[in-house]
């Protein structure tokens, strides 16, 4: 009896302190999303990964394409990490508005981040992709109109 009320007390202070643990990496996780760097960080990637093909093609020789190929796979690990910590620590994230406009805004990154997109039109053609193709195109061209949600997330927030 004694060692069964012992045993309860000790799970009931590893609980304790999981949660104590857990309320202050809560309160740091909304220090920094609340926090004005975060937000200017948020608006410059979007803004970044909304123009950042436009401006490669346009201005930029074809030895710097690699570069900014790495810059859109690191801005899409960041909104997905961003997606997966909102959906965690902010209350009334999961299934709100804003969570589907990022979703959208995630789908939307596919075609830019190579290392998803190559193996999904791999599978869904069963053929490499080839930039003269005009089937893969547009496709591409499709993809590219699901930036406005990315946009309408930019004026929403």
């Amino acid at each position: 009896m004694f060692e069964n009320e012992l045993m309860k007390k000790k799970e009931k202070n590893k609980k304790n302190c999981f949660q104590k643990c857990f309320t202050k990496v809560e309160h740091q996780v909304h220090r920094v999303i609340e926090s004005v760097l975060f937000h200017v960080l948020v608006l410059f990637l979007s803004i970044f990964s909304l123009f950042n093909n436009d401006i490669m093609t346009l201005t930029l020789p074809v030895s710097v394409d690699h570069t900014f190929h790495l810059l859109n796979e690191i801005v899409f690990v960041f909104f997905l990490s961003e997606l997966i910590i909102f959906s965690i620590f902010k209350p009334n994230f999961l299934g709100s508005f804003f969570f589907y406009l990022d979703i959208i805004a995630l789908i939307s990154l596919i075609p830019e981040v190579s290392f998803l997109w190559i193996p999904i039109t791999y599978a869904l053609t069963g053929k490499e992709i080839d930039k003269n193709d005009p089937t893969m195109t547009n496709v591409v061209a499709n993809l590219h109109l699901v930036k406005a949600s990315r946009t309408s997330q930019l004026g929403s927030k």
